[in-house]
C-alpha cells in the first residue's frame, strides 16, 4: 500500500470515527434530514455517513446522503465569492440611487 493511500485509509478510519459520534444525534433530532459532507475522503466518507445514518432513521438512504469534492475549500472559494459580492452590493448601490 502507498504512503498516499495509507493516509487516505487513516483519515477515512479517523473521521469515520468522528461521524460514528455526530451523526446519531443529528439523525435522532431532523430523521429527514439531508446530510452533505465535504470531509476527505469524500467518497469513501459519504458512503460511511449513509451507512451509520440509515442505522439510525428509515427516511436516510442513500439519496439523502450528498459527497461534494473539497473543491468548495476556502482557499478556491474566497475569491470567486468575494468578487461576486462585490458586484453584486455595487449593483444594489446603483439600483438605490436610480429609484
Amino acid at each position: 500500500m502507498t504512503k498516499q493511500m495509507k493516509n487516505r485509509s487513516q483519515l477515512l478510519l479517523s473521521n469515520t470515527q468522528i461521524m460514528q459520534a455526530l451523526i446519531p444525534p443529528l439523525v435522532q433530532y431532523s430523521p429527514k434530514a439531508i446530510l452533505i459532507n465535504v470531509s476527505n475522503p469524500v467518497d469513501a466518507l459519504t458512503y460511511q455517513i449513509g451507512q451509520i445514518a440509515s442505522q439510525y432513521s428509515c427516511h436516510i438512504n442513500w439519496q439523502r446522503v450528498i459527497g461534494t469534492g473539497t473543491f468548495w475549500g476556502d482557499k478556491y472559494l474566497k475569491p470567486p465569492v468575494k468578487i461576486g459580492f462585490t458586484f453584486r452590493a455595487n449593483a444594489s448601490k446603483s439600483k438605490e440611487k436610480s429609484s
